[in-house]
C-alpha cells in the first residue's frame, strides 16, 4: 500500500519532466505566471481554466499575507 503523494510533491515529480516533457518553470516563474498553460506539466488541458481560477485566488492570498517574490 503506498501513501498518497502530497501537492507538493506532486508538483516536484511532475516538474521533473515525468509525465509530458514540460517543466512547471516553463510556465511559473519570476518573469510570467501562465497557470492555464501549466497544465501540460501534467496531463494537457482538461479542466485548465477551473484550475487556473484556483491558482489565481491562492496566489492572490499568499500575496495578501505577505508572501511575494518582488
Amino acid at each position: 500500500h503506498m501513501p498518497k503523494l502530497t501537492q507538493i510533491q506532486k508538483v516536484r515529480r511532475n516538474s521533473r519532466l515525468r509525465f509530458t516533457g514540460k517543466k512547471l518553470s516553463d510556465y511559473i516563474n519570476l518573469g510570467t505566471t501562465n497557470f492555464i498553460g501549466a497544465r501540460h506539466v501534467i496531463n494537457g488541458t482538461d479542466h485548465a481554466g477551473k484550475i487556473a481560477k484556483y491558482a489565481v485566488a491562492y496566489d492572490a492570498t499568499l500575496e495578501q499575507g505577505g508572501y511575494s517574490v518582488m
